[in-house]
């Protein structure tokens, strides 16, 4: 039952137990430029300027800052008639339970990172869909590198809903003059990971229900999707208590017990930098492809 779990869990880039960590973290800094030189030399007769610019910054710590974690809990209540009687029922109860609940925790870190990344860039769409995306993506991982002034080759994360495969299927199998009708998801990845790119596919965000397709008639027209360096949002867990199989006072009153009852602790850290959320226009489904045209541009 968590296969797709594994598969297309969450949205973090990393996540560790904190039971006897300190509760902070080291602080962001602040880059301030303090002088700038500049050297000019110019050679009149051959006509040439050369010129330095020197920029010394000083970096200031914002502050440290705290993260505290959430209580998530987890209780099911069953029959002791229903246990004697059917085990196997309440083993069953218990596995769909806990597949809910982490379903839930899911849904929880993502909406944590969003909040981190804000409000979505709109996508300058040009007409062809996945080349659309790709292009979102590859303007905003130029953007990250760009800012944080990373190696041009290093590794830019991206979160997608696990519909959003099935977009870039739809839209090649489309193209004309190509058989592109069994495209994987190791294509559609392999399209992302030569730009310096690794995606997610995930549950519990921008789901593929009734009010999105038009009641099952079509995909959703709009597809969000969130990029960050890799390592920039770890998730904070630590076990609180767990329990299982609880006979009470209270309980056996209405012959029932607890079958299990678990509480862990949950945040979401920002470790490193930030990164953006991306809006794109995916309702143009047609296997576009650009003009043939052989000759010059058209001014």
């Amino acid at each position: 039952m968590t296969t797709h779990r594994e598969r297309y869990a969450c949205a973090c880039s990393a996540d560790f137990a904190s039971p006897g960590a300190a509760e902070h973290y080291p602080p962001d800094l602040r880059l301030e430029p303090i002088h700038v030189d500049v050297s000019l030399r110019l050679d009149l007769d051959a006509e040439s300027a050369e010129g330095v610019v020197t920029t010394r910054v000083r970096a200031h710590a914002e502050g440290a800052r705290s993260v505290r974690l959430d209580a998530v809990g987890f209780c099911i209540t069953a029959g002791i008639l229903t246990e004697a009687a059917y085990p196997e029922l309440i083993d069953r109860v218990l596995q769909i339970g806990a597949t809910a609940h982490a379903h839930k925790v899911n849904a929880s870190v993502i909406s944590r990172i969003l909040t981190f990344l804000g409000t979505a860039v709109d996508h300058a769409e040009i007409g062809a869909t996945t080349s659309d995306v790709l292009d979102a993506a590859v303007i905003q991982a130029l953007r990250l590198r760009y800012t944080y002034a990373m190696a041009p080759g290093a590794t830019i994360e991206a979160v997608f809903p696990v519909w959003a495969l099935e977009i870039f299927r739809s839209d090649l199998s489309r193209r004309t003059g190509i058989d592109l009708l069994a495209i994987t998801q190791a294509d559609v990845e392999r399209y992302f990971s030569v730009r310096g790119i690794s995606v997610q596919w995930v549950y519990d965000w921008q789901n593929f229900v009734t009010g999105t397709t038009g009641a099952w008639t079509s995909y959703p027209d709009v597809l969000q999707f969130a990029m960050y360096p890799a390592g920039s949002f770890v998730k904070l867990t630590t076990n609180v208590i767990n329990l299982s199989s609880i006979y009470d006072s209270v309980n056996t009153k209405t012959n029932t017990f607890t079958a299990a009852f678990f509480e862990e602790g949950l945040a979401v850290a920002n470790t490193g930098a930030s990164g953006v959320l991306v809006s794109v226009d995916v309702s143009k489904l047609y296997g576009q492809t650009g003009a043939n045209n052989l000759g010059p541009a058209t001014p």
